[in-house]
């Protein structure tokens, strides 16, 4: 199927990396068994909340999340509340989800291939010591981080989303993060104790930290996965705008540094000059600002764009006086073009003339 590769399941505090060499845990191996998996499974669940979850996982999930809930409230939701489960990938049992796809797919090849897929073998077991309890090697937990979890959390968890959307309460959960629409503050609370027991079946349990089980009406401002929904307006949440201004601080002042201390001799690597910063920046808030091209605060976006233009106004200024006080030669480094001078060449030798 694929060829044999190193595969990483993630990073511990002291950045020691888990590692197989397993094929089937290699990305092209997942990939093709999730697009064996994902529509057999869809037939079998009988419900199309497995669908939804796995739309969810898509690169539009928010849009698709936002819209999913602004419905909701269009028909009746009056109060929200939402939770999320505590330490999901470690709790999934990988022989349950087995069970479940072996009624789905008759086919022992594939499904041997599958378990094998989903077991984590650590290849430098020794290396990671006491940490190495973070990667779960029993039957009870996957591996976080490579493209099967979500699609094996979905499954484990189809019949849950069946159950929380029965009646007149409506949930919507992305991965391990879920939110309850209900008509009333009661039946929200209700629906959340019910979300707790069939998450107990399943040896799950919210987390106290990350969830807001008291019900929040519709009509207060509340934040769900990066978005905040306030009362009609939809813009992205605030962790989420603090840490793009963030970055894009992050990238100016890289730049500044390496443009202020780089030596003649060596000149400044090339991303760091102001147009590829610039290219750089345009980049993260196009695509930024298409991530979040459902939300419907304009006037959010208009004053985000005047702090863009205040970093953009600093940083050019800062450019400025970096090069009035370096050699007038490097101001064509600085910008990002190219020096002719600089190309390596292969020139061609001009024969010598015989006489004749």
């Amino acid at each position: 199927l694929c060829p044999p590769s190193r595969r990483s399941f993630g990073r511990i505090a002291n950045l020691l990396r888990p590692t197989s060499t397993k094929v089937e845990n290699h990305s092209a191996a997942q990939g093709s068994i999730c697009k064996k998996t994902t529509p057999n499974i869809g037939k079998t669940c009988k419900n199309h909340y497995f669908s939804v979850a796995q739309k969810y996982t898509t690169s539009m999930s928010s849009e698709f999340f936002t819209d999913d809930v602004l419905k909701a409230i269009a028909d009746g939701g009056t109060h929200v509340a939402f939770a999320d489960i505590s330490s999901f990938f470690t709790r999934i049992s990988k022989s349950a989800v087995t069970r479940i796809i072996a009624k789905a797919i008759d086919d022992p090849v594939f499904l041997s291939f599958f378990e094998k897929a989903i077991a984590v073998e650590l290849e430098n077991l020794a290396d990671l010591k006491a940490k190495a309890k973070v990667f779960p090697t029993s039957d009870i937990g996957v591996a976080q981080g490579n493209c099967l979890s979500p699609l094996l959390g979905n499954i484990i968890l189809h019949d849950f989303d069946a159950k929380m959307n029965d009646g007149d309460c409506r949930c919507f959960r992305y991965i391990d993060d879920f939110i309850i629409v209900a008509p009333t503050a009661r039946a929200a609370k209700a629906r959340m104790n019910k979300a707790k027991e069939l998450l107990s079946e399943l040896n799950m349990e919210l987390s106290a930290e990350k969830s807001v089980i008291a019900p929040i009406p519709i009509t207060q401002s509340f934040e769900f996965l990066g978005i905040e929904f306030c009362n009609g307006w939809l813009r992205p949440g605030k962790k989420a705008r603090n840490k793009f201004i963030e970055s894009l601080k992050d990238i100016f002042k890289s730049s500044l540094h390496n443009m202020r201390t780089f030596k003649s001799s060596r000149g400044l690597e090339k991303q760091y000059s102001l147009i590829a910063t610039l290219r750089k920046v345009d980049g993260m808030v196009n695509g930024w600002g298409k991530h979040f091209r459902f939300c419907n605060d304009e006037k959010f976006f208009e004053v985000l764009d005047k702090q863009i233009k205040i970093l953009l106004d600093n940083y050019l200024l800062e450019c400025k006086k970096i090069r009035q006080s370096r050699d007038p030669a490097e101001w064509q480094i600085i910008l990002g073009v190219q020096q002719l001078g600089q190309i390596q060449r292969k020139p061609l030798i001009w024969p010598s003339t015989r006489q004749k």
